[in-house]
């Protein structure tokens, strides 16, 4: 049984997750394409692991973890985490996200994917 009181706290909202993150300190995710815009915002962000996603989820979550030096934590195990080392770790993190947007968001450096998407669609089909 859950321990309601424990979420007292919680404000739940109607918006979207991507009408969100502007306005959010901090992003936890485990399996999410907003994480592409939590890093086009520059947000700290925290990713959720657990065995419950299987090894495909899991595999696809590292190559964020890893290519963007995030701050992961594992809920199937008992949560100790030291608050300076997450701190750190996620400001170190957002120093990885420039380039990863350069390389992964917009290869050619000069405009976000979705620019060229909506251009190219107006471009062929209007």
């Amino acid at each position: 049984k859950i321990d309601l009181k424990y979420f007292n706290n919680f404000e739940i909202a109607k918006k979207s997750t991507i009408d969100m993150i502007p306005e959010s300190e901090i992003i936890i995710f485990s399996v999410s394409s907003a994480i592409l815009n939590a890093v086009i915002y520059k947000k700290k962000i925290i990713n959720i692991n657990s065995k419950h996603l299987g090894d495909y989820l899991n595999n696809f979550n590292n190559k964020y973890v890893k290519s963007l030096g995030l701050f992961s934590a594992n809920i199937d195990e008992k949560l100790k985490i030291d608050k300076n080392e997450c701190i750190e770790k996620l400001n170190t993190s957002k120093k990885n996200y420039d380039l990863f947007i350069k390389k992964r968001l917009n290869p050619d450096g000069d405009r976000l994917s979705y620019e060229k998407i909506t251009e190219k669609l107006k471009e062929n089909f209007f």
